[in-house]
């Protein structure tokens, strides 16, 4: 079954010779001087690219020092060239420049006093010409200033050529790029997908309820979208539609104590003014810290907790004397009920397609409610109704 639409690009290039470019001249002596010049032009940068001195061309590449680097590595790799730089690599990393001139997550560039002020992640080497980066994600677990990053580079030992190098920043810095400096199929594909995000304004206050899609329909309209939608009997064909009662989830785990979490009214998650609690104090939270909040009047709030085995909790889900909303959430089947796993099948419409990271169970009477948030992986949510 064909599943994706692949788009074929040609590529054509035209090499004009010096010769050819002057005899296309027009009649006045003015043009052809014009053109001839031109051509000259044309033909000394490409003779200077390959042959000139290094210091000709180093000022087309960026200078990278200790300082910058804390600006550069979030979020992009970086290749430099331990200065003095050899005029062949020189010119490689111009052309590479030019190649990633586009992405700002690549950067090529050189040191500004060699290898001296570079920190290596293993021993010095002794003979590479070019340190290499990773990529460092910004810090966002912690408000408060963390220690000064030292970063620490990697010796690139490949050999330097264009085609070797891009094929190098492709793979560790995520890129997309041909040698000519275009996308490469992948890229081109990334471009379309981020161009067609489903937009929230497109909702207008109605999600799509589809049958179940074959799969070019769901990857095509919904996934590379991003877009939201609810599949009715998506999972009609899962043996636990039919097995799971509470007898059945008793039988296998009554004994297992688990950890709930319980309010009066239903809500499990949301914010709230920090003055409706009595004992919020404002100088628990460090200047420093609520300097950077966005909103420092609010706090977030989570319920209250209890432990109890799984079959009382499932008594008390259905008891007409409850006083408490309580809610089961976040709980790995394949780690804490693994026997319930054979009965959840891959739905037809992903089937060998996408690649399973998680598997939770949420369970409750029914009246729980979770906050709109974002979650950092995709999910598929399966409602399952025990009797």
């Amino acid at each position: 079954m064909q599943i994706l639409g692949v788009f074929h690009f040609l590529e054509t290039k035209t090499v004009t010779s010096m010769t050819t470019m002057t005899t296309m001249t027009t009649t006045s002596g003015k043009g052809e001087f014009i053109l001839t010049l031109i051509t000259w032009l044309v033909v000394w940068k490409s003779l200077c690219l390959a042959g000139c001195s290094a210091s000709a061309v180093e000022e087309d590449l960026p200078t990278a020092t200790l300082n910058n680097l804390s600006t550069i590595l979030p979020g992009s790799c970086a290749l430099l060239c331990l200065s003095p730089c050899s005029d062949s690599t020189v010119t490689v990393l111009v052309q590479l420049n030019e190649i990633f001139h586009q992405d700002s997550n690549v950067y090529v560039g050189l040191t500004a006093k060699g290898s001296a002020n570079i920190t290596w992640k293993k021993a010095e080497p002794s003979t590479s010409e070019l340190a290499f980066y990773s990529a460092h994600p910004k810090d966002r677990t912690c408000l408060l200033s963390p220690p000064k990053s030292t970063f620490k580079a990697e010796p690139y030992n490949g050999p330097v050529s264009i085609g070797i190098l891009v094929q190098f920043l492709n793979e560790r810095c995520d890129g997309h790029r041909t040698v000519h400096g275009t996308l490469d199929n992948a890229g081109i594909f990334h471009d379309h997908v981020m161009s067609h995000l489903y937009m929230p304004e497109e909702l207008n206050n109605n999600c799509a309820r589809i049958p179940v899609p074959d799969q070019p329909t769901f990857f095509q309209q919904y996934l590379f979208r991003s877009r939201p939608v609810i599949i009715e009997r998506g999972v009609a064909q899962w043996p636990a539609m039919s097995k799971w009662t509470m007898a059945y989830l008793k039988e296998l785990y009554g004994k297992l104590k688990i950890h709930i979490k319980l309010t009066e009214d239903g809500n499990f998650e949301g914010v709230e003014k920090a003055s409706h609690w009595e004992n919020y104090r404002q100088d628990w939270i460090p200047q420093q810290v609520r300097q950077q909040l966005r909103y420092p009047d609010l706090v977030v709030v989570r319920p209250a907790t209890a432990e109890m085995n799984f079959s009382e909790f499932l008594d008390y889900i259905i008891s007409d004397n409850r006083t408490y909303s309580a809610y089961l959430e976040y709980s790995s089947i394949p780690s804490y009920l693994s026997l319930l796993e054979k009965d959840i099948q891959e739905m037809p419409f992903i089937e060998g397609l996408l690649k399973r990271r998680h598997l939770n169970i949420w369970l409750s009477d029914g009246n729980t409610l979770g906050k709109l948030h974002f979650d950092p992986f995709d999910n598929f949510l399966c409602q399952v109704s025990l009797h």
